[in-house]
């Protein structure tokens, strides 16, 4: 995520590391149930692509809107904010 983790603890690492499952956990805006429905029913109808989530409608767009920018620090940033993602 664009951040020096050489300064961090292994404890720190563990502690984020955590954290960031929590949250995929507990607050994801798609469960686990929805996305393997959508995923099931794009393999069904055959679709070569099968976007889950907002989220990866909106990178989906910016991608292609910029594929050159795609693996910047400051394309992630605007990504992220756009989603509405926390960047701890």
């Amino acid at each position: 995520m664009g951040r020096d983790a050489s300064s961090l603890s292994d404890d720190d690492l563990r502690k984020m590391v955590a954290e960031r499952e929590r949250r995929f956990l507990e607050d994801a805006p798609t469960s686990a149930a929805e996305a393997a429905t959508i995923i099931l029913d794009g393999v069904k109808a055959e679709k070569w692509r099968i976007l889950v989530g907002k989220d990866a409608h909106q990178i989906d767009e910016m991608v292609r809107q910029s594929p050159e920018r795609a693996y910047d620090l400051d394309f992630f940033e605007s990504f992220a904010t756009k989603a509405g993602w926390r960047i701890t």
